[in-house]
């Protein structure tokens, strides 16, 4: 960051990469039915993210996918009331 800028702000794929990005929270905000707050948007980013990480360790065969799955569902039970406050 500089002066509170983002430094990617400038690239060539940073409108495509927000897009992506609003595209993907979007889909799984209502996939997890929250609402369309800030809490509720950071939220789902973090979630979008470790299912991102879980993928990664099921296709290193570090965990099972049935770990994954049961691990994200975890996560998703955490997160739940936070998505409906």
């Amino acid at each position: 960051m500089d002066g509170g800028r983002d430094a990617s702000a400038g690239h060539e794929l940073s409108a495509l990469a927000r897009r992506l990005r609003a595209g993907m929270i979007e889909r799984w905000a209502a996939v997890l039915h929250a609402p369309p707050s800030p809490g509720a948007r950071w939220l789902v980013w973090g979630l979008i993210n470790a299912l991102f990480g879980l993928a990664e360790m099921v296709d290193d065969a570090t965990i099972t996918a049935d770990q994954a799955v049961r691990e994200l569902g975890l996560l998703i039970e955490a997160a739940a009331p936070r998505l409906t406050d």
